[in-house]
């Protein structure tokens, strides 16, 4: 299976991104895969082998370390630096515009207007992005839609609110929207 970068790939030791400035590899964020396929960053892959508890005392002494994920033992001079193609960031002005634009429609006095202006030029600037780039503007996307429904929800909920109960079916309806709203906002 061939191995996917994305520009937001992370070590899974330390959660940093990895450095892709340093072609040269030098730097301690390059990412390096061992013997058992797993990969770290350099940094987190030098410091298993300092940080090794006593019980590893003995094949850390040796130049070997075990797996953070799987506990293989590896040895770290056999640790291989990837060579990867630095896939091509994002559109920076745009994307950061789009999660712009969706922040600010979650403010109370944004209308309809602004949520399905913002929405419709998000969805169709992602129809013409890469299925796997764009992952935040993504994510924001649907919590804004999320937030949108629950907004609509909360609307209808006052208006029946405001219409007041009229009998005792429309009563436990008042009492259910109440607590609906209270949830919601939660």
């Amino acid at each position: 299976m061939p191995l996917l970068v994305h520009p937001d790939s992370t070590c899974d030791v330390c959660l940093s991104n990895y450095d892709w400035d340093n072609p040269e590899g030098i730097g301690t964020g390059t990412p390096h895969a061992i013997a058992c396929g797993h990969i770290f960053c350099k940094s987190c892959l030098n410091q298993v082998i300092s940080n090794n508890s006593s019980s590893f005392l003995a094949a850390s002494t040796a130049g070997t370390a075990p797996c953070p994920l799987c506990r293989k033992l590896y040895v770290r001079i056999k640790a291989k630096k990837l060579h990867v193609d630095r896939p091509d960031p994002p559109k920076m002005p745009e994307y950061l515009g789009h999660l712009e634009r969706l922040a600010s429609c979650c403010h109370e006095k944004s209308t309809a207007a602004t949520w399905e202006d913002a929405i419709r030029h998000t969805v169709q600037w992602l129809e013409e992005q890469q299925p796997d780039e764009c992952v935040s503007v993504r994510r924001m996307l649907r919590l804004v839609e999320s937030t949108r429904a629950h907004e609509a929800r909360i609307a209808d909920l006052n208006n029946m609110l405001t219409a007041g109960p009229s009998s005792s079916r429309k009563q436990d309806e008042y009492v259910e929207a109440q607590d609906t709203i209270e949830g919601l906002r939660k």
